[in-house]
């Protein structure tokens, strides 16, 4: 495993920590704790750390996934790829144009993630297709292809 894939690696599994909450434990006579996955990118991270490691042994140039238009999973997944130099090629389903989503449509363009809209389910599905075969063909290899 080359030091790059293992230090993402290392860092998604150990980077957050966990808080007490003595006020708690007073109050109602036990112990909390709690991970702070937050501080990483949530939960995502930690998953998708595993990920890279055989797409780089697959010689993939980019990942391809689906999600919604304002999806934190998309901005993990965008954020990763950044520090792997892969491209993100995300197929986004509509959702609510709110705040967050704004938000989180900022953070996927800052860190370079493409776009490609899919009006429905069954769009996604052949946007899918259609990008798998394109971009197999452009890069001489299919991409990573996640969910």
């Amino acid at each position: 495993m080359n030091t790059a894939v293992s230090l993402q690696a290392s860092r998604a599994s150990a980077a957050s920590s966990v808080d007490a909450y003595p006020a708690f434990e007073k109050n109602n006579g036990f112990r909390l704790l709690v991970k702070r996955d937050d501080v990483i990118g949530g939960s995502h991270a930690r998953k998708v750390a595993w990920l890279f490691p055989d797409a780089i042994a697959r010689g993939a140039r980019r990942l391809l996934t689906f999600g919604g238009v304002g999806s934190n999973y998309l901005v993990t997944l965008g954020r990763a790829c950044v520090d792997y130099r892969l491209q993100l090629e995300a197929i986004v389903l509509d959702q609510p144009p709110t705040e967050w989503v704004q938000q989180n449509l900022l953070r996927m363009h800052r860190v370079g993630v493409n776009l490609h809209h899919a009006a429905s389910f069954p769009r996604a599905g052949w946007t899918f297709l259609r990008l798998r075969s394109a971009f197999a063909r452009t890069d001489g290899v299919p991409p990573y292809c996640l969910r």
